[in-house]
């Protein structure tokens, strides 16, 4: 696949300045997990490292969380409520571990459930998601 292909080339150039990278870090995108991050063809991707000192600087805890959140989405669209949710692919190649991801029309004026700044203000503002949310948490065993 594109992603693929797309990943492999991104790895390979990881110890290359930015300038000669092929596919350059998308500097706009946040967020606290994760390395250097791209965006190929409405595909984010990055990689599955600690940066941020949220494991102790213990990448392989940030690979492992990487393909606990794939379970997880797997898990939850399994669930079948009528929510859309991203494709995810994870892509372990030389050593890395790259996190692709599509990326959901999404916005600060289109979210109605959940937060955009890592949890420091959650929106709750759409009873039909919630709903969609707390059927999903029940069918998984999730407590409310």
């Amino acid at each position: 696949s594109s992603a693929i292909t797309y990943g492999k080339i991104i790895i390979s150039e990881v110890n290359l300045p930015a300038e000669v990278k092929t596919i350059k870090p998308a500097a706009h995108i946040g967020g606290l997990a994760g390395g250097e991050k791209y965006m190929v063809g409405g595909v984010m991707f990055k990689f599955a490292v600690d940066s941020s000192g949220m494991f102790r600087g213990d990448h392989s805890l940030a690979a492992k969380v990487a393909g606990h959140d794939l379970k997880g989405l797997v898990a939850y669209y399994n669930c079948e409520v009528g929510t859309c949710v991203p494709l995810m692919l994870l892509l372990d190649h030389k050593g890395y571990r790259l996190v692709a991801s599509t990326i959901l029309p999404v916005s600060r004026n289109t979210l109605v459930y959940g937060s955009d700044n890592a949890g420091i203000y959650v929106l709750d503002k759409d009873s039909e998601i919630k709903e969609k949310l707390s059927r999903a948490a029940s069918l998984l065993n999730l407590a409310p």
